[in-house]
């Protein structure tokens, strides 16, 4: 905790209103220290991601736990939502934002890359459940110019831009390629 206290004084220096998130460890001894600590140490908000922290089916009850112990906080909660790669099928992120937002639906809950090829799935959760916000960092420059663009603009328009936010996916896409065309899939 203690580098992570160090890392979040270090970049408020630099950017002092950046809000910082974490991919949280899925099984700490005691859940509710782990969040309270991470909070503490000045991280604003946790993130799970399915392919990266190798979450099946069977970690979903942990994930929940830590979900509500953030979401006590007042902590928003941010899920990986892409869909790719050769774990596309063995790691279902839209399944655990599922079982997350069934049960937390006072905080801000963020899909990040808004499901990616699997857009319309993740702008069916955000249509169900007010508190889900849809982050554009990746799928919007990577599907331009295919049926998946299209389903991103109706999710978009559907929801409303209040609950759409930007994001980059810095390295995987330049923010200045990012930002260019999120510009003009908006325009």
């Amino acid at each position: 905790y203690a580098q992570v206290s160090k890392f979040c004084l270090g970049l408020r220096e630099l950017l002092p209103e950046a809000y910082v998130t974490m991919l949280v460890d899925l099984s700490p001894s005691c859940p509710s220290e782990h969040i309270h600590r991470l909070m503490e140490s000045g991280v604003n908000a946790v993130t799970f991601h399915s392919y990266f922290q190798k979450i099946t089916v069977d970690k979903y009850s942990s994930v929940l736990g830590l979900s509500k112990v953030a979401a006590g906080l007042n902590m928003p909660i941010l899920i990986d939502a892409s869909y790719g790669s050769t774990d596309m099928y063995i790691y279902n992120n839209l399944s655990l934002a599922g079982s997350i937002l069934s049960e937390i639906t006072d905080v801000p809950v963020v899909l990040l890359h808004s499901g990616g090829a699997r857009a319309m799935e993740a702008f069916l959760l955000a249509d169900a459940c007010p508190n889900v916000f849809l982050d554009t960092s990746f799928s919007v420059p990577y599907y331009m110019d295919s049926t998946i663009e299209k389903d991103l603009a109706f999710a978009y328009k559907r929801i409303g831009v209040e609950r759409v936010l930007f994001g980059s996916d810095f390295p995987y896409i330049s923010f200045e390629d990012a930002l260019f065309k999120t510009r003009l899939f908006f325009e």
